[in-house]
């Protein structure tokens, strides 16, 4: 007669090697999450602004991008969401008559996103030649408020975008003037 089954110093040391292989692999997965959340919000929002640069070129118009406060109006927190609008008197505002291109919402409460510009407005505009209104700067997207899930696309005053890299290989991405990234 054969036994079939296990005894319980086999099944002891079976959920003694399953518990040790999660507490290795559920932080990893963690960082992996939170790594792949940064990266997939930060490429929105370069398409968004890829996206404005295109349609002020091609619609020879003056286009913005705000900070969503509502659903037809501007604000100043980047991190609730924006609008893409067509900018007719260029006042960074959506006024009676501009069309909303596109719309993101909020993102999660524990990351921040900030706009850090050269001429300090809470908006971004780029103009029908495809340049930006005297506005280039790093929007920085700082994933759980943390320094190393920190990453920007920054912005020329030609209104071109590129993304923040890590150049000294620390772990934190630097800025377009090669100083690191930071979080509130």
């Amino acid at each position: 007669m054969i036994n079939k089954g296990f005894t319980l110093v086999e099944l002891m040391l079976t959920v003694s090697i399953v518990a040790i292989a999660l507490a290795v692999a559920i932080p990893a997965m963690d960082r992996w999450i939170l790594q792949n959340r940064v990266n997939a919000e930060l490429r929105s929002l370069h398409r968004d602004l890829q996206n404005a640069r295109q349609k002020a070129i091609f619609g020879r118009q003056r286009i913005s991008l705000c900070p969503r406060l509502g659903d037809h109006s501007c604000g100043k927190d980047w991190s609730q969401g924006r609008h893409l609008f067509s900018d007719k008197d260029g006042n960074g505002q959506i006024d009676d008559g501009e069309i909303i291109l596109a719309s993101r919402e909020k993102i999660p409460e524990s990351d921040s996103l900030r706009w850090k510009a050269f001429a300090a407005k809470p908006y971004i505009q780029w103009l029908p030649t495809g340049i930006t209104n005297h506005m280039n700067g790093s929007f920085v997207y700082c994933g759980q408020n943390r320094p190393e899930f920190a990453r920007a696309v920054i912005v020329s005053k030609s209104g071109r975008t590129r993304f923040s890299r890590d150049s000294d290989e620390d772990g934190i991405d630097e800025n377009a003037s090669g100083k690191a990234l930071t979080c509130p």
